[in-house]
């Protein structure tokens, strides 16, 4: 998830470590799975949103990670991720907080960079696609590895959302 061409090898969150989790790839789309997403969306375009789903840390993330810069739609993004923390919580309870991606930690290349970026924008007709991450359960005490009886409703809680 460092591999999409918006500030792709700027440096921020990233590492030319193949074996790292912030990997960043030979060059923008090197990576096979990055690759076949960018191509689907640039040949359906245009886009008009995109989720990108992650573990762990109970967030919804908004654009940007590479700067702490708001973006254009900042007023657009804190009046969704609003609306999106309480329908998730009125499924079981659980409280997810919203914040800009660059809140958590800096990235580049990220697919909510893309997805909302200027590269997009021009290759989009002119549309930004409105891009959100969500850090799903839990707040680290499973990290990684959430045990089976809470995916069924961790999933039901993000469906309204």
């Amino acid at each position: 998830n460092r591999n999409y061409d918006d500030h792709w090898d700027t440096g921020i969150g990233t590492s030319a470590n193949p074996c790292s989790l912030v990997y960043k790839g030979t060059s923008p789309a090197s990576e096979p799975e990055i690759a076949s997403t960018t191509a689907y969306f640039l040949e359906n375009a245009p886009i008009y949103g995109a989720i990108d789903i992650h573990a762990y840390s109970q967030l919804i993330l908004a654009p940007s990670g590479w700067t702490k810069k708001l973006p254009p739609d900042n007023d657009i993004f804190v009046d969704l991720m609003g609306k999106m923390e309480k329908a998730i919580e009125s499924v079981h309870g659980t409280e997810y907080t919203s914040i800009r991606s660059s809140g958590l930690y800096p990235t580049s290349g990220t697919t909510g960079d893309w997805f909302y970026g200027e590269g997009l924008k021009t290759t989009n007709g002119g549309v930004r696609a409105y891009s959100l991450s969500f850090e799903l359960r839990d707040t680290g005490q499973h990290r990684f590895e959430l045990p089976p009886d809470q995916i069924r409703p961790n999933c039901e809680e993000i469906l309204p959302s």
